[in-house]
């Protein structure tokens, strides 16, 4: 009797069959219903998320609890959902995601409570004043979580959108290229407009505090959320043309921003800010498309807002 005769005598025809020839499709029926309903929580949390902005913003979006309540609900809904969201499709268990999101969304805070004090108003006089160098731990926090959780998992990384490989500098290049250009055209137009709106200049420790954030909450969470698992999602197995995602991703970005910066002193520079922010999400989607990876987004996420949110404070 050969050695295959003896597993059969051993093990029952059907269990051997789904062992040897798993039914696949099934398989990939259920991954596209969990990707389904993963998608369409995502879009009630962004949407959510934008009208408790909004929300915040019309109230007192100056007070410093206000700024701080927003931050920690974007880094919430923007940079920890996506996290756990794609370590659920791996069925990573709770035990390795808590500690990792508690501790960016603890740094996230305390960036916020280290903004210098040129950002700052006087509403936020009740709030502690932390040293701006603190604002380090913010993107310490989110990359290094990212790199503790995806260290073994490729496929947590790649559901991300971060793509590896000899590439990424290449790719990084490209978004920095693309993101000053916008940037600069952004203040070309502003100093140039018939409303004469006034031109701020930051220093040196309002800069490095605005790159830190954005590294660490902001951009991370757009990119990761927007051009990340949300473009995944959408695009995986789907007959989807390229287009349309682009645009429904874009009129997200445009609702999520146009929410949180809503009720702003100078209306015009509101409204200019969100027709670049849409050209601006326009671009970074394109590049998630073309290159299969959020890095050239990311980094032109990083230097575009250095622009919008610094020179125009």
């Amino acid at each position: 009797m050969s050695q295959r005769e003896k597993w059969r005598h051993l093990i029952p025809t059907s269990l051997l069959q789904v062992t040897v020839h798993p039914d696949w499709e099934a398989v990939e029926r259920r991954a596209r219903a969990r990707d389904a309903r993963l998608r369409i929580v995502l879009q009630l949390v962004v949407i959510g998320v934008g009208l408790l902005a909004a929300l915040l913003s019309a109230l007192d979006g100056d007070a410093g609890a206000a700024r701080l309540a927003e931050t920690i609900l974007f880094t919430l809904a923007f940079v920890c959902f996506p996290l756990w969201a794609s370590l659920w499709r791996l069925d990573v268990g709770d035990r390795q995601r808590w500690p990792a999101l508690a501790g960016i969304v603890a740094a996230a805070a305390v960036a916020l409570l280290s903004t210098p004090a040129a950002l700052r108003t006087p509403a936020w006089l009740a709030l502690p004043h932390w040293p701006p160098y603190l604002a380090l731990l913010s993107p310490l926090a989110t990359w290094g979580g990212l790199y503790w959780l995806g260290r073994d998992r490729p496929g947590f990384l790649a559901g991300l959108g971060l793509g590896q490989g000899s590439e990424v500098l290449h790719q990084v290049a490209i978004g920095l290229a693309l993101g000053a250009t916008l940037g600069l055209h952004l203040t070309a137009v502003v100093a140039s407009a018939p409303l004469r709106l006034p031109l701020q200049a930051p220093g040196l420790p309002a800069l490095g505090w605005s790159l830190l954030f954005a590294l660490g909450v902001y951009a991370a969470g757009q990119e990761l959320t927007f051009r990340g698992l949300l473009f995944g999602l959408l695009s995986r197995g789907q007959p989807v043309r390229a287009a349309r995602i682009i645009t429904f991703i874009v009129a997200l970005n445009v609702l999520v921003h146009s929410a949180s910066t809503f009720g702003a002193a100078d209306p015009a520079l509101w409204l200019l800010l969100l027709a670049y922010e849409a050209v601006f999400a326009l671009m970074a989607t394109g590049l998630r498309n073309y290159h299969g990876s959020i890095w050239p987004s990311l980094a032109m996420n990083v230097v575009y807002h250095l622009f919008a949110a610094g020179m125009l404070r």
